[in-house]
């Protein structure tokens, strides 16, 4: 779950994340959201001991189009709202970010992707116009998803131990960014929900900055949902109800 306050915080580079391996394929022949579990999930987020606030993670896949609609809320720290939607290989469609409290929260950006190309807007950072927009034009690789959603990603493919693999990510922001990811053993991971067989899920996303490092903690049976993630900055996100 990609936060405001991540595009801020200085970078941990991981020597690991410029290898390449050969058994890293191209994401498409690999992603299924099949594997994902649809419904909502309640995280506790804390860092340091001291729990920051909550988010409420709702995926659901529309019957109509057979796409798959993610949502992320969160609140306490810091309050925004996200949705991105994507095709069964997760393929992006569009994605939409607001953040503040009350009915006229500003939207910091909005996507829509089509054929390698991403269009759209984003809030001007340096100007003294809080509404000012830029505009979105880029062409992106055939192996990119919309960084919203990496975490689900790294999810959908066939996990398995030592597995490594790579996909790029677009954000307004930053752009285009390529990760890497490598999985671990499956181990037995103990929550607020409840304990859990787990896989590790550690990932690199190498921006101009730095390599920022995530790990996501995915249950080892189907269909998958997310049981805690750890962020770059320190911050936990721990599993404490799903329905």
């Amino acid at each position: 779950m990609l936060s405001l306050a991540f595009l801020l915080m200085t970078a941990a580079t991981d020597p690991g994340a410029n290898h390449k391996t050969a058994n890293t394929q191209a994401l498409r022949t690999q992603v299924d959201a099949r594997r994902l579990q649809t419904g909502e999930f309640t995280y506790r987020d804390s860092a340091k001991g001291k729990v920051l606030g909550e988010s409420s993670i709702s995926i659901r896949l529309a019957p109509s189009d057979s796409t798959y609609h993610f949502s992320v809320q969160t609140s306490g720290y810091f309050d925004q709202r996200w949705e991105s939607v994507a095709s069964p290989t997760l393929t992006p469609i569009s994605a939409q970010l607001t953040f503040g409290k009350g009915s006229d929260q500003p939207t910091a950006f909005e996507l829509h992707y089509a054929d390698d190309k991403v269009t759209g807007f984003a809030l001007h950072r340096r100007s003294p116009d809080p509404k000012a927009q830029v505009p979105v034009n880029a062409t992106i690789d055939t192996n990119t998803v919309d960084q919203r959603i990496d975490w689900a990603t790294v999810m959908a493919i066939d996990l398995r131990k030592d597995r490594r693999f790579g996909f790029n990510v677009y954000d307004p922001i930053t752009g285009s960014s390529e990760v890497h990811a490598r999985v671990s053993p499956p181990r037995r991971l103990v929550v607020a929900a409840g304990p859990f067989r787990v896989y590790a899920v550690t990932y690199w996303v190498k921006k101009s900055s730095g390599a920022e490092r995530y790990v996501v903690y995915a249950t080892a049976s189907l269909p998958r949902f997310m049981v805690r993630e750890d962020f770059p900055d320190g911050t936990t996100s721990e599993l404490v109800k799903r329905r």
